[in-house]
C-alpha cells in the first residue's frame, strides 16, 4: 500500500510538474514581445506633373427628401464610390449604394444599391438581426468586394459594431462581426480608409464612442482576424483618425474634435503604430466637429480636404503639409458658403487612383447630395503657384 501510495504520489507531482511547464509556456507566450509593426505600401505610379493640369466634377447626385451620406471611394480597375442613403440617417430603410465609375475615374456609369441591412444579418454565422448601415469603406487596399461596414442591431450609433463583408459577383458571400470590444463588440465604428502593411496585415483606423471615446488603429491580419490595436487618445478628446503614413514607422493621424475645441488634433506614432503621442490640437487649423481626408503625396508632403470653419461646415478646402501636418498652407477652396443652399460639405474622402490622379467626394446639401471631383497632381502645383502668387501681390 505505501508503494502504491508513494507511485501516486509521484505521478501527481509529474503531473503538477508538466501543468507548471504548460502554464510557464502559456505565460511565456503571452509576455513575449509584440511583434514590430511596420507600415509599407505600394508605391503610387508617378503623379504626372508634366500633363496639363485638369480638375472635373466626375458625379453630382441630389435626392430631394432623402439622407446621401459619408461616401467612400473603392479603388479598384473601374473605380466606384459608396455611400448610406435612407429616408434619414440611421433609418432602418437606409442601404449602401454604390456609383460604377468609368476606368479613368471620368464619369457615373450606373446608380445601383450594393448592400442593405438584411443581406448582412443573413449572411452571418450565426444570422443576427442588423437593423441599420452606416459608414461602410474598402476593408483590403487591393480588394474593393471586401469592405468593412458599421452596423447597428440595436441602439444608436454608440452601440454600433464593425463587420466584415465579402461581396461576390456584387452579392454579400459572408459577413461577420470583428472582435473589437468585449460589450459584445459594440461602440466601435469605422470611416476613413485602411493601410497596408509591410508583411500583408491591415491596418484599419476605427473609433470608440461609448463613453471614454478615443480614436484606434486596428490590426487585421489577412483573414480579416483582429491581431492587435492600439489607441490613439483617450478620454473624449478626439475619433474618427484620418491615418497618413509617413515612414516606415512613422505615422500621423488627423482628428475630428470630441471635446468642443473646434480645432483639428493630431497624434503621431514612431513604433510602427505600437503607441500614440497624446492628441494635440493644431493651432491655425478649425474644424467644426467633422471628420478629414488626407493621404501622402510623392513628394513627401501631405494632401488634405478639411472645414476650414470652426463652427460650419459650410466650405471645402484643399491644403497641403510640409512638416508632418504640423503646420498647412490652403492651396484651393472649393465649396464655399453662398454657392447653394444648405451650404454644408461635410465627410470627405480622398484616393489616389491607378493612373495617379486623384479623386475627392464628400456629402452635399446637409447630407442630402453626393458629389465628387478628379483632378491631377500638375492642377495641385498650379493652385499652389496662384496662392503664391496671390500671397506676393499682397505683400507688395
Amino acid at each position: 500500500m505505501r508503494e502504491e501510495a508513494r507511485a501516486g504520489s509521484g505521478r501527481g507531482v509529474v503531473r503538477l510538474l508538466a501543468a507548471a511547464v504548460a502554464v510557464m509556456a502559456l505565460l511565456g507566450l503571452a509576455l513575449r514581445p509584440a511583434p514590430q509593426w511596420e507600415f509599407a505600401f505600394v508605391s503610387p505610379p508617378p503623379a504626372g506633373e508634366a500633363d496639363p493640369p485638369f480638375f472635373r466634377t466626375v458625379l453630382d447626385l441630389r435626392a430631394p427628401g432623402r439622407t446621401m451620406h459619408s461616401p467612400s471611394i473603392l479603388r479598384a480597375a473601374q473605380p466606384r464610390l459608396i455611400w448610406f442613403e435612407g429616408s434619414r440617417e440611421a433609418a432602418r430603410d437606409v442601404r449602401i449604394m454604390a456609383a460604377e465609375l468609368g476606368g479613368d475615374g471620368s464619369g457615373p456609369v450606373r446608380v445601383a444599391p450594393l448592400l442593405a441591412a438584411g443581406q448582412i444579418g443573413g449572411a452571418m454565422r450565426p444570422r443576427q438581426a442588423v437593423l441599420v448601415l452606416g459608414n461602410t469603406l474598402q476593408a483590403d487596399p487591393d480588394d474593393s468586394d471586401r469592405l468593412l461596414a458599421t452596423v447597428l442591431s440595436v441602439g444608436g450609433w454608440a452601440a454600433a459594431s464593425v463587420a466584415e463583408v465579402r461581396l461576390r459577383e456584387g452579392t454579400v458571400a459572408s459577413a461577420r462581426k470583428l472582435a473589437l470590444s468585449p460589450f459584445l463588440n459594440r461602440s466601435y465604428l469605422v470611416r476613413n480608409r485602411v493601410l497596408r502593411l509591410a508583411d500583408g496585415d491591415i491596418a484599419v483606423p476605427a473609433y470608440f464612442e461609448m463613453g471614454n471615446a478615443f480614436g484606434v488603429l486596428v490590426r487585421l491580419d489577412r483573414q480579416g482576424r483582429v491581431r492587435a490595436s492600439s489607441r490613439i487618445g483617450s478620454g473624449k478628446v478626439a475619433i474618427q483618425p484620418a491615418v497618413v503614413v509617413t515612414g516606415p514607422e512613422t505615422a500621423v493621424a488627423l482628428m475630428r474634435p470630441f471635446d468642443g475645441t473646434r480645432q483639428l488634433y493630431r497624434a503621431e506614432t514612431r513604433d510602427g503604430g505600437r503607441s500614440w503621442s497624446r492628441p494635440a490640437p493644431l493651432a491655425g487649423v478649425p474644424n467644426p466637429d467633422a471628420p478629414v481626408a488626407a493621404l501622402r503625396l510623392d513628394d513627401g508632403r501631405i494632401l488634405m480636404a478639411f472645414n476650414d470653419d470652426p463652427r460650419r461646415a459650410s466650405d471645402l478646402t484643399l491644403a497641403v503639409s510640409d512638416d508632418g501636418g504640423r503646420s498647412w498652407k490652403r492651396i484651393a477652396r472649393l465649396e464655399e458658403s453662398g454657392r447653394e443652399a444648405p451650404a454644408v460639405y461635410r465627410y470627405p474622402d480622398l484616393a489616389r487612383l491607378d493612373d495617379g490622379s486623384f479623386l475627392l467626394a464628400y456629402s452635399t446639401f446637409a447630407k442630402g447630395g453626393i458629389r465628387a471631383h478628379r483632378f491631377n497632381m500638375a492642377w495641385i502645383l498650379e493652385q499652389e503657384r496662384k496662392q503664391g502668387d496671390s500671397r506676393s501681390r499682397a505683400e507688395r
